[in-house]
């Protein structure tokens, strides 16, 4: 009897063995299978490592050969200059200038949605004048932010001086709000004598001031709003039934070969000549251009735009490199 039982004892060991041996065969199988499939899918490790594109570096400077008398160009990502020409010569800003008015109203204004109406002295002054007006009428009732993208879409005078009043009780008290903030951000060779950027003695900058004022406004999220976009619509007023649609002058500068421009300030005044604030995006960075007294030819209509242009195109191309 003993013999028989181990037989049987004997049996089932060699069956729960084959089990064990079968169990661990179909593991090994299983594994082997999800490692092939994983290298596969991947194209192996070491070909994954080599397909990664290399990282970008950012530029350290640029050359250009442009119309403007002054300029600088900025990677904004990086804090970093890139090219300038005369950035500080001094220069007047014509109605770049406004880009400092619309910031001093932006920093003291709660009520966006206020109603201002324009005083008829304002159009007393400006009519026959040529100076640049958005288009708004005598007496019309506006919003605060209508007046602002008046301003700096359009250049507009009339928004201007009445947002000036709203502000500070006076244009010229505005004005020294103005130059108090040009000195808080270390301006130091930036002076303003009207609210408007009209040539006057007392109103000159450098393109390196106004690199400087453009980084500290494009941290303002609504300045940025508004200086980034490129339509506004004026809802219906005491003086107009309908909504009336206005685009950022600058940018429809460019026409249809923009070079990742996506804002700006024009600015033209005769003895600032031909002046733009722009900004670009390329590749995901951040790029602005300051360009000051360009003058105008029959050649080149635009020098100031064409500048920008040349050297947004330029930045892509040299990022484009390194690919």
């Amino acid at each position: 009897m003993r013999t028989d039982l181990d037989k049987r004892k004997r049996a089932r060991r060699k069956k729960v063995l084959a089990v064990i041996s079968c169990l661990m065969a179909v593991v090994l199988v299983i594994n082997g299978w999800f490692i092939i499939r994983t290298l596969v899918g991947k194209g192996g490790a070491s070909d994954s490592t080599q397909s990664q594109p290399a990282e970008r570096t950012p530029l350290k400077s640029i050359e250009a050969d442009v119309f403007s008398d002054q300029m600088i160009v900025m990677d904004l990502t990086h804090n970093k200059v890139l090219f300038k020409k005369a950035a500080d010569e001094k220069t007047r800003p014509a109605s770049l200038a406004k880009m400092m008015t619309a910031l001093v109203v932006i920093e003291h204004t709660e009520d966006f949605d206020e109603r201002l109406k324009i005083p008829h002295d304002i159009y007393t002054y400006l009519n026959g004048s040529g100076i640049a007006v958005a288009g708004f009428e005598d007496g019309e009732r506006l919003t605060v932010e209508d007046l602002l993208y008046g301003m700096l879409f359009n250049s507009g005078a009339e928004c201007c001086l009445t947002l000036a009043r709203h502000t500070a009780g006076s244009e010229a008290a505005f004005v020294k709000m103005m130059n108090e903030k040009a000195s808080e951000l270390g301006m130091k060779n930036t002076t303003f004598g009207n609210c408007i950027g009209l040539d006057n003695p007392a109103c000159y900058t450098t393109a390196r001031d106004w690199m400087r004022l453009t980084r500290y406004a494009l941290k303002n999220e609504h300045f940025r709003q508004i200086f980034t976009s490129y339509t506004y619509e004026i809802k219906p007023t005491n003086k107009c039934d309908e909504t009336r649609t206005i685009r950022n002058a600058a940018v429809r500068r460019f026409g249809n070969d923009r070079a990742g421009v996506f804002g700006g300030k024009l600015g033209n005044t005769t003895q600032a000549q031909l002046c733009l604030a722009s900004i670009a995006k390329i590749d995901g960075w951040e790029y602005v251009c300051i360009s000051m007294h360009a003058q105008r030819t029959e050649e080149h209509y635009n020098p100031h735009v064409d500048d920008a242009r040349t050297v947004y195109k330029q930045i892509a191309e040299k990022l484009k490199e390194q690919e």
